[in-house]
């Protein structure tokens, strides 16, 4: 064993500063990702975090860091329950972005329950939007991540692999619009959002 990782380990015992069990870790992940509300109740101060580790003598950095890691983990899970994995990735670097921006453990304070707030609600409103289909969440994906480009209803067929008339038919019945009334009405509302 290294000796670096024998000393650091002997201090920590010494000190009885030990890490947070991953169960426990996991779990509060996993009710992020379940989308429970009852988590917005919660005191998220970026300083209620023992058992987290030193990763740097900073205190600045150290808070960063977990953060950090903490946004990408949530991420992870909430990609794994079915959001969108391009909507979580930019929500996470619009975290990470605010995060970094900080210039003193304070400003860091109100980050972490930032963080779980957009997930919680994200989660919260992916469980208890309507049930839809596994190939039109692929086509909202594909919109999702191709709403600057012309698309088509064929694009959007071809690249979920199925007939234009059966997918058109199946997404008026998931979704109560027709799939190109969907495409303009995203489209219109990612114009509006860069012109913003």
């Amino acid at each position: 064993m290294n000796k670096e990782l024998q000393k650091l380990l002997l201090t920590q015992q010494e000190e009885q500063s030990y890490h947070l069990p991953m169960e426990a870790e996991y779990s509060f992940y996993r009710r992020i990702a379940n989308g429970d509300m009852e988590l917005l109740k919660l005191n998220m101060n970026a300083d209620t975090m023992e058992g987290m580790g030193k990763l740097s003598s900073s205190p600045l950095q150290n808070k960063k860091y977990h953060l950090v890691i903490l946004t990408a983990m949530i991420t992870r899970f909430c990609i794994e329950a079915g959001l969108d994995p391009e909507q979580a990735y930019t929500l996470s670097d619009m975290h990470i972005r605010k995060i970094d921006a900080c210039l003193t453990p304070e400003q860091l304070d109100p980050r972490k329950g930032a963080v779980v707030k957009d997930f919680v609600l994200a989660m919260h409103e992916l469980h208890n939007s309507p049930g839809l289909s596994y190939h039109v969440m692929q086509v909202v994906s594909y919109i999702n991540s191709h709403i600057t480009e012309p698309i088509r209803v064929s694009d959007v067929a071809d690249a979920v692999k199925l007939h234009p008339d059966y997918l058109t038919r199946l997404f008026k019945k998931d979704m109560n619009c027709s799939l190109s009334q969907y495409i303009i009405k995203e489209k219109c509302r990612a114009a509006r959002y860069m012109l913003l």
